[in-house]
């Protein structure tokens, strides 16, 4: 389990402090469950001193959120359950894509 705590919180890491960047918090939509992605989280926090704000809810309820929110959702990264609900997200053009800047890292 410490190996996909430490993946994991690379991936979190590198995405948040791109998207973190001059912002109060990092806003994080979780169709995973908060046993999994509440360690990330308090992880991410400690190492980077960047707040961290997670809507959990089931991928058909974090889907419905983003398609009722539209452009004002406050979602910074979606973190979903299933490739099933990811490619629904792309299908609905809910997603952006991500920054060039954060496509240069490795």
């Amino acid at each position: 389990m410490q190996r996909g705590l430490t993946i994991l919180g690379f991936i979190l890491t590198t995405l948040g402090l791109g998207l973190a960047q001059g912002q109060g918090a990092l806003t994080i939509y979780s169709g995973r469950g908060e046993s999994l992605v509440g360690p990330l989280v308090q992880q991410f926090q400690r190492e980077t001193g960047v707040r961290v704000q997670v809507r959990y809810g089931s991928d058909a309820q974090i889907l419905a959120a983003l398609q009722e929110e539209g452009e004002r959702s406050p979602a910074d990264v979606v973190w979903l359950n299933t490739s099933g609900a990811l490619g629904r997200a792309a299908e609905l053009g809910i997603l952006r894509p991500l920054p060039s800047s954060l496509l240069q890292r490795p």
